[in-house]
């Protein structure tokens, strides 16, 4: 029994793991280009606004974890096995990117359900990488710590730099701009 429980676990923070891939962000961009072409012409300016603030969390988040991984190029704990991942491990891509997006969404929000929600599900995502053997806990809180910074940055940009608009996104979610 603990070896189907070990395996469904490790399936499970596998599959949440994949919430930090910035390809998995991509197909979450065209899933959003197809709602984007089926609503109505106001919100789609709108949905531009939100589409452009994510990539960019996304984007900046992930090139100063692949810069500092080139950097450091501190092997992974996996180093070797089947399963590891070829780049290196220091800092988490993985954490970095999830914190990035979900604490500018938190920061966005006004409900505190969402809030804790969305926090929430940057930490598991955090937490699967160690949890399937391909970080380190330092590498974690390392790429944890990019995002959070990358997440306020570009929310105080944003925030600053914005009309009062709402996304259509936040309008749903009765999040603030």
């Amino acid at each position: 029994m603990p070896d189907i429980l070990n395996s469904c676990l490790y399936a499970f923070f596998y599959l949440i793991g994949l919430l930090g891939e910035p390809i998995i962000w991509v197909f979450i961009g065209l899933i959003e280009l197809v709602v984007f072409l089926s609503v109505k012409k106001e919100f789609r300016d709108k949905l531009k606004i939100i589409s452009l603030e994510l990539f960019s969390a996304i984007f900046v988040s992930t090139a100063i974890v692949s810069a500092l991984k080139l950097f450091f190029r501190i092997p992974r704990p996996c180093f070797g096995q089947a399963f590891c991942p070829l780049d290196f491990s220091f800092p988490s891509g993985h954490a970095g990117a999830a914190f990035a997006v979900f604490v500018f969404l938190a920061l966005n929000t006004k409900n505190n359900f969402y809030r804790a929600g969305l926090i929430f599900s940057a930490v598991i995502v955090t937490y699967s990488r160690v949890y399937i053997g391909v970080h380190t806990w330092v590498d974690v809180f390392a790429g944890a710590f990019i995002g959070v910074i990358v997440g306020v940055v570009i929310s105080f940009v944003v925030s600053s730099h914005s009309s009062a608009k709402k996304s259509a996104l936040f309008e749903m979610l009765k999040i603030r701009r």
